[in-house]
């Protein structure tokens, strides 16, 4: 999943709020929103945060059969074991600082930056996907998004 220098910076520009250097209204303050408890998205933020902290976390969020990554010039992988096989990733090898997290119903998502180190030194942008099962929040899908070198 790569994109030209362009589109990639149009693109982090628009999760963020911002179209073509105009204002919009973010996205916490839409009216979809309106009714989230706003201690749902700090703790989703928080378990964010923890995961991309600590492989133990990002791990058991992540054990999921179904959790989805994408990663740059990779096919899509199904579950940590695909993760594992595919690649030559640590699991919880990336390292990120969410920027924010919003939750509507069951799901939520989470986005930030990430940085890496091996198999290759990278930094970018990255969204997570999470849904409520169980009582607990697990990742359905991760995704990076390695900046222009």
């Amino acid at each position: 999943i790569t994109a030209p220098a362009g589109e990639h910076h149009a693109l982090v520009d628009n999760v963020r709020g911002q179209t073509n250097g105009v204002e919009s209204a973010p996205l916490a303050e839409s009216a979809s929103h309106a009714n989230v408890d706003p201690s749902e998205r700090a703790a989703l933020l928080m378990l964010d945060r923890a995961c991309g902290r600590d492989r133990e976390t990002w791990t058991k969020a992540c054990s999921g059969r179904n959790c989805r990554f994408l990663r740059s010039e990779q096919e899509p992988m199904l579950g940590m074991e695909a993760l594992r096989s595919k690649t030559a990733e640590e699991p919880g090898s990336v390292r990120s600082t969410p920027d924010a997290a919003f939750v509507s119903g069951d799901l939520g998502y989470a986005y930030g930056t990430y940085e890496r180190a091996q198999p290759v030194q990278e930094k970018g942008a990255y969204l997570r996907i999470w849904r409520m099962q169980a009582e607990r929040w697990t990742v359905v899908l991760e995704m990076l998004c390695p900046y222009p070198a």
